[in-house]
Parts: structure tokens; C-alpha cells; sequence
């Protein structure tokens, strides 16, 4: 399992949401935002949603210090 993908999944339950409740919000299957989540896909769509859980700007995601910091 790709670690950076871990810190992102621990970040949201962290800032209070999960990739489902973004996959609800959004109207897509779980497994495309855990994709995106994992790099295996690009929707920019979900990548925004993602940051904008996270708090931080799209090209920031993976980051996973900035992740970890809230920068």
C-alpha cells in the first residue's frame, strides 16, 4: 500500500469526512475517489474535493508532510 495514500486517508478522518462521504458528495463511486486517492486515476474534480477537506491547495494532496502540517 502507497503510504502517502494512507497519510491521506488518515488526514481526512482526521479533518472529520472519508472518501465516501466525498464519493457521496459528489455523486461517484467510492472506488474512483480511492483511485485518485492512490494516484491510479485523475479526475480533477475529485482532487479538488480532496483538497478542499484537507485544507490545502490540489497540488498539495500528496504532499504528505503538508498533509500532516495543515500548511
Amino acid at each position: 500500500m502507497d503510504p502517502s495514500y494512507e497519510k491521506l486517508k488518515h488526514a481526512l478522518k482526521r479533518s472529520g469526512t472519508s472518501f465516501r462521504a466525498i464519493a457521496r458528495e459528489l455523486g461517484v463511486s467510492h472506488t474512483a475517489v480511492v483511485d485518485v486517492a492512490k494516484k491510479e486515476r485523475r479526475s480533477a474534480r475529485i482532487s479538488k474535493a480532496l483538497a478542499e477537506k484537507l485544507g490545502v491547495p490540489v497540488d498539495k494532496i500528496w504532499n504528505t508532510e503538508s498533509s500532516e502540517d495543515g500548511k
